[in-house]
């Protein structure tokens, strides 16, 4: 199998992104303001702590460091003894119906030790890390923290990458809040791991705007081009010899915690009958699942349709204007409207072979 078809990207796709890197002031970062340098080291070992095939270990591995190890984080309720749950039968049909996104494939391809962390392995994961003695751990997207006594292991330390300005948005599930508080920009934060959740010093931070309605594909696909850039800065700069210069964060978030929502809390938090038009628009397309907050009828065979968003409309037809917010209406074959109190917002359903199977799977 050639491993350039199957994970492909350019060398310097990621070699944009170090434009937003700010110092603690808000200042463009700039390596000749001062003086950072000690001496040389060896080549750099780098051990990353992520989920999936993304863009960060992708970049790293391309740099010139000794990838030593990758840890794929589990999903959340994922159960080795128990291959029929929905979180350990979801990963592993994705592994195999995406193999581009296979991590261990990735790294068995690229002959980089592999682990996978779950509940059951934690303590495989203080072996694996001390065998592999990696002189820096990076972690990106883990559904779990890291203990201490793993986290204290490395020489450089362990640095994580958060997707938010941190301290604003601290927690597991930055991006349904950011969506939620309208922010018109949001970014990602590269700091160092404590025993706490998100508020360790902060390295570098990186930014980018947040467009009405930006659907969260793309602005994912912008955080993680940015988490990748902030990577491979650090990575450079040790290459280099410099130091890691580092912040304290405020010890008190200007948001509260980012905490993961469920299902059954959508009502209480997005209030489709009092909130604009806008806002609901662009909340929605915050959210991969939002067709649970509209509920169109169907039951079941609305589970197994891929739904779209189209445009928002601040204006009502004569005929809509007695019809209460938060109403679902079909007004073609696969075409619905969701009235809000100030507009409306139209989407519609097509059929999708992944979301048939999910549906009779019981996945969606």
């Amino acid at each position: 199998m050639d491993d350039k078809n199957l994970y492909g990207g350019d060398d310097d796709e990621y070699g944009d992104q170090y434009g937003g890197v700010e110092d603690r002031y808000g200042n463009p970062y700039n390596e000749a303001d001062e003086d950072k340098t000690q001496e040389p080291a060896k080549k750099l070992k780098v051990m990353v702590v992520t989920q999936r095939v993304n863009p960060v270990v992708q970049a790293i591995a391309k740099q010139s460091v000794e990838l030593v190890g990758i840890v794929e984080s589990a999903p959340r309720f994922y159960d080795v003894e128990r291959f029929l749950s929905r979180a350990h039968f979801r990963f592993w049909l994705m592994s195999i119906l995406r193999p581009e996104k296979n991590l261990s494939l990735f790294a068995r391809i690229k002959k980089i030790p592999y682990l996978l962390l779950h509940d059951g392995s934690q303590d495989l994961l203080d072996v694996f890390v001390r065998d592999l003695e990696p002189d820096l751990i990076i972690v990106y997207s883990m559904s779990q923290l890291l203990p201490e006594s793993v986290f204290k292991m490395p020489r450089l330390g362990t640095v994580n990458l958060h997707p938010s300005l941190l301290p604003s948005y601290r927690g597991a599930d930055p991006w349904f809040w950011v969506y939620h508080g309208m922010e018109p920009e949001n970014g990602v934060t590269l700091h160092f791991v404590d025993k706490n959740e998100d508020t360790g010093d902060i390295i570098y931070q990186s930014k980018f705007t947040m467009p009405l309605g930006i659907p969260l594909n793309e602005a994912r696909e912008a955080s993680a081009k940015a988490a990748a850039g902030l990577a491979l800065r650090l990575i450079k700069d040790l290459n280099k010899g410099y130091a890691i210069d580092s912040y304290p964060q405020s010890e008190k978030s200007p948001t509260p915690r980012a905490r993961r929502v469920k299902v059954s809390e959508y009502p209480d938090l997005i209030n489709i009958k009092e909130w604009p038009v806008e806002r609901v628009w662009h909340m929605l397309n915050g959210m991969p699942d939002w067709i649970r907050v509209v509920r169109p009828k169907g039951g079941f065979l609305a589970r197994m349709m891929r739904w779209h968003l189209t445009d928002y409309s601040t204006a009502r037809l004569p005929a809509d204007r007695d019809v209460l917010a938060g109403t679902v209406k079909r007004v073609g074959a696969r075409e619905y409207v969701l009235y809000c109190r100030d507009g409306r917002i139209g989407f519609f359903c097509s059929v999708h072979p992944v979301n048939m199977l999910k549906g009779l799977l019981g996945l969606s």
